[in-house]
Order: structure tokens, then sequence, then C-alpha cells
């Protein structure tokens, strides 16, 4: 619980650009827009698995999400791990390096 916490102030203020609410509502908040077993799961099981095969860059309008769905609709490749609920950006953007 205490991690929860201090990973939802961290997140407030890193990717929100403002000061956290109390403890609780920014737990709550935190797990409305994150998936915490997601996480945990891979927390847990990081050793096990193995690095990308392939890594697609590109810039802003460049092709890259209607490339990585072709690869995952037709040979059946699994896309990024993404921790935060937003419709741009499931099974989009990776935070593999962050």
């Amino acid at each position: 619980l205490g991690v929860g916490v201090l990973f939802a102030r961290h997140a407030c203020r890193t990717v929100f650009s403002r000061e956290p609410p109390d403890e609780l509502s920014a737990l709550a908040s935190l797990l409305q827009v994150t998936r915490p077993l997601r996480i945990a799961w891979r927390l847990l099981t990081a050793r096990f698995r193995t690095t990308p095969d392939v890594y697609i860059l590109g810039e802003v309008r460049c092709g890259t999400t209607t490339l990585a769905s072709m690869l995952r609709s037709e040979l059946g490749m699994s896309g990024p791990f993404t921790p935060w609920v937003h419709p741009l950006a499931d099974e989009k953007e990776s935070f593999y390096f962050s």
C-alpha cells in the first residue's frame, strides 16, 4: 500500500504536473487510470521475460501505429505493455525503457 501511495504521488507530479491530493484520494485516482494487477505481475515476472524482438521507432504521423497493428493482426505479435488506461496509448506506447 505504501509503495502504491508513493507511486501515485510521483505519477501525479511527473505525469500530470500538479501537486497530489492526500494519500487515499491519490491512491484511488491511481487505481482508476492504471492497471495495478498487470504492473504487479510484470514486476514479479520480469526476470523470466526476454527482451523485445522488434522495436518500431518513428516520428508522429509516419505510420508506426499502422505497422504495429498489422504485425499484431497478421503475425500474431503482442503489443507493448502500457500501464496507463488511455484510449490513445493502449497497445501503442511502450514503457520498456522508462
